[in-house]
């Protein structure tokens, strides 16, 4: 099944007149736009129209652009109540999407002659038309091609979710329409036994993590417990959504395995360097107490023969 992220979007040359782009800058400085348009390539790239937004996906902004989570959140929930993104979406299924970017998304794919996939529930379209309906804004047909992977290629994109890695070609993804009345927990396990069933994507996965292959079993068993008792775990319409949080999940838990690995080597060596202190000072003490000996029976020695003199 192709992949339902685009190559390229468009971008208008007057996007940095824009009152709401103004006012994001005002307010956070270069970052804020800068996120922005990261996540409206991330959008764009992924899965088209739109993208979920959780913990993973802050946290791959947040390690690209050198900044905190919280800032992200910030910026995100900024953009939100500007209304360049769909506040509904996000408070609702914790999605990221607009009316812009999906009447973007439908002109592109009626020029690559593709058919447009909205999924119905983030969807802001009349039910008799494919048209994404507008708030008295025409898409603009004669602006430039933005190409994603050229992009990401030039920017050095090193994120957890490469487009190599969520490539639904090489993974096994398929979407799943009938999720969509699942309650998160049933698609959780859905997706999970899927991913089991498929033993390709888990020898490739399991291979690509270096990870022996009943580990990683291990591993998704844990994410799934992990996702199952969260509150406000997303929504996992598609198994492309499901494996892309999870690989992020992976690899955080892998992050954090290796930095409590060195701080466990660093305590290991103040300890060493502790003990040879110890060793020092001890040994400084004997020499002490030795030489004072010495001394003192020196000292009794001749005290003892000029009395016998």
């Amino acid at each position: 099944m192709a992949s339902k992220g685009l190559n390229y979007y468009q971008a208008e040359t007057n996007r940095y007149c824009n009152i709401r782009t103004k006012k994001l800058k005002r307010r956070f400085g270069a970052l804020g736009y800068v996120v922005f348009d990261y996540i409206l390539n991330e959008i764009f790239r992924v899965g088209g129209c739109y993208v979920t937004w959780d913990e993973a996906t802050s946290f791959d902004v947040s390690e690209y652009w050198g900044c905190t989570e919280e800032e992200v959140n910030a910026i995100v929930d900024y953009c939100a109540d500007e209304g360049l993104f769909c506040r509904r979406l996000l408070d609702e299924h914790h999605v990221l999407s607009s009316v812009d970017i999906q009447e973007m998304y439908v002109e592109i794919c009626k020029r690559s002659h593709r058919r447009p996939d909205v999924p119905q529930l983030y969807a802001l379209t009349d039910d008799k038309s494919t048209d994404v309906k507008t708030k008295g804004a025409d898409v603009k047909t004669n602006t430039p091609y933005v190409d994603t992977e050229a992009t990401n290629k030039r920017k050095g994109n090193t994120s957890y979710a490469d487009a190599d890695v969520l490539d639904p070609r090489t993974t096994g993804i398929t979407l799943a329409s009938d999720t969509a009345s699942m309650t998160a927990r049933q698609q959780i396990d859905h997706w999970t036994t899927k991913l089991k069933d498929n033993t390709q994507w888990l020898v490739d996965t399991a291979n690509q993590y270096m990870l022996p292959h009943d580990t990683f079993i291990r591993a998704l068993d844990m994410f799934a417990e992990d996702k199952r008792t969260d509150c406000a775990a997303p929504i996992y319409l598609t198994e492309h959504d499901f494996v892309r949080h999870f690989k992020n999940w992976l690899s955080k838990k892998r992050h954090e395995y290796a930095g409590g690995k060195a701080d466990h080597q660093t305590s290991k060596n103040n300890k060493k360097h502790a003990d040879n202190r110890i060793d020092n000072n001890t040994e400084c003490l004997l020499r002490g107490l030795t030489s004072a000996y010495v001394a003192l029976t020196n000292g009794a020695e001749a005290a003892s023969r000029n009395a016998q003199i």
